[in-house]
């Protein structure tokens, strides 16, 4: 499965998987913009995510408090790999599934997924992490 990043950047942005419940379940008030590109990676990665099936399955079981923590702590950890590297890579990637693995239910998936659907996934993100970061230039 190859991603298109700017798509999923477009539905991260769209579709905040932080957005509050109100907005998700009445498409309320407008969800607050990301504070920055890692900010918007982060929700653009969350979307790929909730583009598989079995990790989609998890992550829409989380509570509201826990899509944000997950969102800011996502942005948190790409923040953190570009200030320590000049490019992201495949192993940056591994810290982001790292982080998952943590998550309540997915890091279950995560560690059920075969050995090419991770690394697929974790191509997926550094595209979507560069093509942000490139955009906020």
């Amino acid at each position: 499965m190859t991603i298109d990043a700017k798509r999923m950047l477009d539905i991260g942005a769209r579709f905040p998987f932080d957005a509050t419940d109100e907005w998700r379940n009445t498409e309320g008030a407008a969800p607050l913009p990301p504070v920055d590109w890692a900010h918007a990676a982060a929700r653009g990665i969350l979307a790929d995510l909730t583009d598989r099936q079995d990790i989609r399955d998890q992550l829409d079981n989380l509570a509201e408090g826990q899509r944000a923590e997950l969102t800011t702590d996502l942005a948190g950890i790409i923040r953190a790999g570009i200030a320590t590297s000049s490019s992201w890579s495949l192993s940056s990637s591994s810290k982001i599934l790292s982080e998952l693995t943590h998550t309540k239910g997915v890091g279950q998936v995560l560690d059920k997924m075969e050995e090419g659907a991770r690394v697929e996934l974790a191509i997926s993100m550094v595209e979507i992490i560069r093509t942000a970061a490139a955009d906020a230039r």
